[in-house]
């Protein structure tokens, strides 16, 4: 008799550790959390008029070998109020890292930007900073508060 037996507590031990293994090496890999990341680079206000204007340099990073389209949503926050929220889709090459902007203009502006924070949501992660600037110069490039 040349067969072999193996006990279930034998088997599902070994497909336990061939999972571990995997999952392990995997997250060792870069590929265990989510697959597009997001990093808020700078944030600056400005006011023209009675125009408030808030753009947000983020940093997304595509930890996949397929190009995605991502939804991304920056909110405005005021003393625990938000007073603006902006959606928008982007496109993130395979592997690639992108440095975008995201803008939200509120009309008929009044009050103070003192505390505000900015949070961008790209599928489930999130980052949260506070304004850099805040004044009445004209916002500067997205191609600028990249590279800053």
């Amino acid at each position: 008799m040349g067969g072999s037996i193996v006990s279930r507590r034998g088997f599902l031990g070994g497909v336990g550790s061939a999972l571990i293994a995997a999952l392990g090496g995997r997250a060792l890999a870069g590929c265990g959390g989510e697959d597009v990341s997001v990093r808020i680079r700078r944030v600056d206000g400005s006011v023209q008029g009675s125009v408030a204007a808030v753009r947000a340099s983020v940093v997304l990073t595509n930890r996949t070998q397929v190009a995605q389209t991502v939804p991304v949503r920056m909110t405005l926050t005021v003393g625990g109020t938000v007073i603006g929220t902006e959606e928008d889709m982007v496109d993130v090459a395979a592997a690639g890292i992108i440095c975008w902007c995201l803008n939200i203009f509120l009309p008929s502006f009044r009050g103070s930007m003192s505390d505000a924070t900015v949070t961008i949501t790209v599928a489930e992660e999130s980052e949260t900073a506070s304004l850099s600037t805040f004044g009445a110069d004209p916002l500067r490039s997205c191609d600028y508060t990249c590279n800053f």
